[in-house]
Parts: C-alpha cells; structure tokens; sequence
C-alpha cells in the first residue's frame, strides 16, 4: 500500500522496482515514459503531461515511427531535464501511485473524439508480452499474477532497455494492433494509423481508419486464438520490419493465423486417437 492506504496494483509496484535500478538523474524521464505507457485507455501521444506538449508529442512520436524508433533515446532525454518544479522524488511516485487511477473508468478504454476504443488487454498483460519479447524468452508467462515474478531487471542498463521497449512496443501496438470500436450500436474492429493529413494546407499527424485487412485477419486470430499467442509474435515482427504495408503485414498475419490453425487440427486428432 501506498502512504494513503490505497493497495497498489503489480505494475505500480514493478514500476518502483525497475526505477530504483535507475539513478536519480533519469528517474524522472522514465517514469513519465512508464506512466505514459500505462494509459491502455488513450493513444501513446495523448498520454503525456501538458508541459511535455511544448515539444510537440505527435509530432515525435510520428517521427519515431518513421525512424524505426532510431531517436528514442534523445526523445526520452528531451522529456524532462530533471529541473521542471512539478518533477516527483521516487518516493513521491511511489507514495502518489494510483491517485489518478479511475475505478469508474476501465483500464482498456480508449476515447478519441469521443468515439470509444478499448484495448484488447491490460497494461499489466501488455508489460509481460513486452518483456517476453525484449527477453526473446518463449517461458516467459503471460498471466498476470506472475508479473512480479517474472519480470527480473537487476541493474540500471536493463532497466533502461527495458522501458525503451516497453515504449517501443506500446508505440507500434497502437499503431498497428486492432482495438475495440464502439460506436452507439456498432460494436467493430479497428486499426487507426498516425499518418501526416495531407490534404490540410497544415500538414497535421492525425489517427486515420486504416490496414483494413490487417484489421479483419487480426479481428479473426483475437477470437480463434489466445492473445498469449499470437501478440508476442507480432510485435517481434513488428519491431524487426523496417516497412510496414497492410499487404505485406496481412500475408505474415495470415500465416500465422494458418499455423494456429494446424495446430489446433492436430490437437484435435491426438485427442480423439
């Protein structure tokens, strides 16, 4: 529990694990990142304070995107320089952990001019997918009451490598994993790019409905096909690709929507044997 009697969730307590690893001088940078990363209910570049917005998020965050995340760690830097009056101590963020947290509101809901999105999991479920991907480590459990355990940063580089990709990930899951539309009585899927709106005299990043047959090979292994195992695959696959067209991501989606397949067909003949 925190100094106000609140009971903190696994994430926060991780949280202040992997922060403690990291000095004193980068703590505050990211711990924003990590605080912006849990917000599963916004977009990634909705998710920062307002002093950050200066710096114009969208903005950077599109250019990561482009960049195949090469500047991640000068945007990081950039976040904060560890001067700005409204920084918290470690034991601050610790103490003040879930203060913000509405229980009136779920964890997976996301609102974009007031259409309502909700992800397809938790911020906890996300960090283990994130981990067992940074890991590159196939037993790594995805059940959210094995984060604690799971999840073991030692020192301050692992710490950081962490985070970065746990911010990496987050990025390119809103970027290219489907998310729960509901709309009055629709209740669809979809995927919303951040593209450059080229028609605009301004040339702003906004969210656009795209990757349609992304979105309808995804909606299909969401429902025949455990999360657990079918994300970890795709975001390693999205990291590594220095391209990604709804062509190409659907044909590598549809492959392995073909592989899950097999497999359940030989399971349900050993089990008939």
């Amino acid at each position: 529990m925190n100094n106000r009697g609140i009971q903190l969730e696994k994430h926060e307590i991780l949280k202040a694990r992997i922060l403690n690893k990291i000095g004193n001088d980068k703590q505050v940078q990211y711990s924003k990142i990590w605080d912006a990363c849990s917000q599963m209910n916004r977009f990634i570049e909705n998710c920062f304070e307002k002093e950050e917005q200066n710096i114009k998020i969208k903005d950077e965050i599109y250019n990561l995107i482009e960049s195949k995340f090469s500047d991640i760690g000068k945007f990081i830097e950039r976040i904060s320089d560890g001067d700005n009056k409204n920084d918290k101590t470690l034991t601050q963020i610790i103490e003040e952990a879930s203060l913000e947290s509405n229980p009136e509101i779920s964890y997976d809901q996301i609102i974009v001019n007031e259409d309502q999105f909700y992800s397809i999991i938790n911020f906890s479920t996300f960090l283990l997918h994130a981990y067992k991907v940074h890991k590159k480590d196939s037993k790594v459990s995805l059940k959210d009451k094995d984060l604690l355990k799971n999840i073991n940063i030692q020192t301050e580089d692992e710490a950081i490598a962490f985070i970065k990709d746990v911010f990496i990930f987050r990025i390119l899951f809103d970027q290219y994993i489907i998310k729960n539309y509901r709309n009055g009585l629709n209740n669809l899927w979809e995927t919303r790019i951040l593209k450059i709106e080229e028609d605009k005299a301004e040339q702003k990043k906004v969210r656009i409905k795209s990757f349609e047959n992304t979105t309808q090979i995804l909606a299909m292994l969401n429902v025949s096909t455990s999360v657990e195992h079918w994300l970890p695959p795709a975001l390693s696959y999205l990291r590594r690709k220095e391209t990604l067209e709804d062509e190409s991501l659907t044909n590598w989606l549809e492959d392995l929507d073909n592989y899950f397949a097999y497999l359940r067909q030989f399971e349900s003949k050993r089990m008939m044997k």
